[in-house]
């Protein structure tokens, strides 16, 4: 039987008889949508007036940006109502706080477009940048690094993202070295609408330290001594979590143990010293 060939101007004929798998008319159909030319509409939302940062965080914020082209209408302008307010939310999180926002909101060809023409105004600038590390912590070298490197810097435009980052960072560094209780005495970002200006005040305080009182290394067929030699830890030592993860590794990689668990005990701490247990099941046998 002769054979017709689809194209994308129509069929050829052929003089061959030709049997074609299941799959591969399911591929002619999904290339007779190409050819047809038919493309499916998608939602526009045009944006000017912004850089790429600022126009990635609107677009984040806008619950727009998640709607089909076939939404309800009176949801699409409900949205487009609130649009300003999650402008106005995108770009103080980058320290602009007094946009202006033009909005238009269309249909066209079965689908809906939004523009917003925003000028994003005067920045806020940091005139205050008060970070303080007090309690046992104030005179380590490792938080001096920390705020060497940290990338808040005075009369810079506001970030809040940046903020709330070092606050993490600050906030972790002292927990991975030992000092679990730490607190914040003040943790603050005040802005002055009318000035532009704004004011940053991070006070930590680390507490005390945490001690390593002892290892426990649980017994089994290897001596102490032999397990011992993996552990870049040692009794007496300040807590450092980095140590304490090294010493994992080199003791998974060395071949001879598994399932292990290096935790310290800080619930079993006794004027800031707590054990520091090694536990692992019967070691791999030796071939």
């Amino acid at each position: 039987m002769p054979v017709y060939y689809m194209t994308c101007t129509g069929f050829l004929k052929s003089s061959h008889t030709v049997i074609f798998p299941r799959f591969f008319h399911i591929a002619l159909c999904l290339i007779s949508f190409s050819c047809s030319g038919v493309l499916y509409a998608s939602p526009e939302i045009n944006i000017v007036g912004l850089n790429s940062e600022q126009e990635g965080n609107v677009r984040a914020y806008l619950s727009l940006s998640k709607e089909p082209c076939d939404a309800p209408q009176w949801q699409i302008k409900h949205l487009f109502q609130e649009s300003p307010t999650q402008v106005q939310q995108a770009l103080r999180a980058l320290g602009y706080y007094q946009p202006k926002i033009e909005k238009s909101l269309v249909w066209s060809e079965g689908c809906w477009q939004v523009s917003l023409d925003i000028d994003k105004g005067d920045p806020v600038l940091i005139s205050v940048l008060d970070i303080q590390i007090s309690g046992e912590g104030g005179e380590q070298d490792f938080f001096a690094t920390l705020l060497q490197k940290n990338s808040i810097k005075l009369d810079d435009i506001v970030h809040h993202g940046k903020y709330e980052q070092l606050k993490k960072d600050l906030e972790a560094l002292a927990e991975a070295k030992g000092y679990f209780d730490h607190y914040f005495e003040s943790k603050r970002l005040a802005v002055d609408r009318n000035t532009h200006k704004a004011e940053i005040h991070l006070h930590l305080q680390t507490g005390r330290r945490y001690y390593i009182s002892r290892i426990d290394i649980e017994k089994n067929r290897l001596e102490t001594s032999f397990t011992g030699k993996f552990l870049k830890v040692n009794a007496g030592q300040a807590y450092d979590r980095s140590a304490v993860v090294l010493s994992h590794k080199l003791l998974d990689s060395a071949g001879y143990f598994k399932n292990i668990q290096l935790k310290y005990a800080q619930e079993e701490a006794e004027d800031y010293y707590a054990p520091l247990p090694l536990n692992v099941n019967q070691p791999v046998a030796f071939l």
